[in-house]
């Protein structure tokens, strides 16, 4: 029985080399069936289950079932509950379905245990904290890889390099949290009539330019509107939409936070703060932002978003802006 199983695995290896990831699941697959089903072990010749899990979860990755990749890291942890290797390839398919929460868990668990790649797992955990809307702890994970890279920063890890220029271009990344998301609320004097009809056009631009994806020149447009109307729901509410898109979930929360403060009966504030505490996993703040929305919608009757940007219209996960 023993054999046969060495066959399958062997097998099973070289369509995995050829790239024919179905068919090698296939070989993995009855080679865990008869593993389980047989009173002997192929542990003596290099091959326990868990192993066998481990190739089929990473066969199953390539043909990007990310879900039942990581099933199968289930089933090896359960043998293997203290390997590294493992807590980083799931952290890797949690992060490849925008499961940022499981992927920071599983990093922060391969580190503890000591993964043979620190350098590598501290980037993929600083870049989920950037993509989950957390720049300030990614830019200390990312610190910490150079650290660790040493000298070989520079030339063998190229994408952490990208990673550190990318976080040094945020506004406000080392500042303290709120000074520059109240840069815009300085109070000005009020725009003369003559510019009233400009400064509209202006949000209306805006508005235009986030429709089409265009988020970096959607936030200049609104940004310049915010320079001399600091305190405008509409304008604020804007920015924060922007700001979730553009995977800044703290300057979001805090730019839909002022909309509310200046329009207690702002809803596209209350339904995007909904979005952005969910997307932050903090599900309590999403449910009473939830119901705060409900209650408004009963007292005034459901409201049209005030910006004319369908935020159906978008992917609802936050993305990359335009180049």
């Amino acid at each position: 029985m023993t054999d046969s199983i060495l066959i399958l695995l062997r097998q099973g290896s070289d369509l995995f080399d050829r790239k024919d990831y179905l068919n090698a699941i296939a070989c993995f697959t009855q080679a865990i069936e008869r593993l389980k089903s047989s009173s002997e072990q192929a542990e003596g010749r290099g091959y326990p289950l868990w192993k066998i899990y481990c190739r089929r979860a990473l066969a199953w990755s390539y043909r990007e079932e990310y879900e039942i990749a990581i099933a199968d890291l289930n089933e090896a942890l359960r043998e293997c509950p203290d390997d590294a290797a493992i807590y980083l390839a799931r952290g890797q398919f949690s992060h490849a379905r925008s499961d940022w929460q499981h992927a920071v868990s599983d990093f922060t668990h391969a580190l503890e245990l000591g993964t043979a790649a620190p350098v590598s797992c501290l980037y993929q955990r600083a870049l989920t904290h950037l993509l989950s809307g957390n720049p300030h702890q990614a830019k200390k994970d990312c610190e910490e890889a150079f650290r660790q890279a040493g000298d070989a920063s520079l030339t063998d890890y190229p994408e952490l390099v990208q990673l550190r220029n990318k976080l040094n271009e945020i506004p406000g990344l080392c500042q303290p949290a709120n000074s520059v998301l109240n840069k815009n609320r300085t109070q000005r004097a009020p725009a003369s009539a003559g510019t009233k009809e400009a400064a509209e056009q202006e949000l209306d631009l805006a508005a235009s330019c986030h429709a089409n994806r265009d988020d970096e020149k959607a936030l200049e447009y609104v940004n310049a509107y915010l320079d001399r109307n600091p305190d405008s729901a509409q304008a604020c509410q804007l920015r924060g939409e922007i700001f979730y898109y553009m995977k800044q979930l703290d300057a979001a929360r805090e730019d839909c936070l002022h909309a509310f403060e200046c329009d207690p009966k702002n809803q596209a504030a209350c339904e995007l703060l909904v979005r952005i505490y969910n997307r932050m996993y903090d599900f309590t703040s999403a449910r009473l932002w939830r119901q705060k929305l409900e209650a408004l919608q009963r007292t005034t009757g459901p409201v049209s978003n005030k910006t004319n940007v369908d935020p159906h219209s978008r992917k609802e996960t936050p993305r990359e802006t335009k180049k």
